[in-house]
């Protein structure tokens, strides 16, 4: 379990060195004024290394973790914690200018 927090920190790193390759890849796929022969000779020369395994290039494997806890579920984009830490941290004075609602 505590172990996930650093495989998604590799699965992180490896996709944001190939997302500029990954893009080019699918806009020149989805280009229809390039001719098939043109496609090749570019996609040939943009290759993504064969021993790296797909599953790590996934954006889908990606996963939000909070950055203290190492919990999955009920993070806070803006922040990237958990919504438990997040009001631990504003009922201690960490965090200012946050107000309990109610409705």
């Amino acid at each position: 379990m505590k172990f996930k927090h650093i495989i998604n920190k590799k699965y992180r790193a490896i996709y944001n060195i190939y997302e500029i390759k990954i893009n080019i890849i699918k806009s020149i796929m989805n280009n229809q004024k390039i001719c098939y022969i043109d496609k090749y000779i570019i996609l040939r020369n943009l290759k993504i290394k064969s021993n790296l395994k797909q599953k790590y290039i996934l954006k889908t494997k990606i996963r939000n973790r909070c950055i203290i806890t190492n919990r999955s579920k009920g993070i806070v984009n803006l922040l990237r914690i958990s919504r438990i830490t997040l009001r631990e941290l504003v009922s201690n004075g960490f965090i200012a200018n946050f107000l309990k609602s109610s409705w």
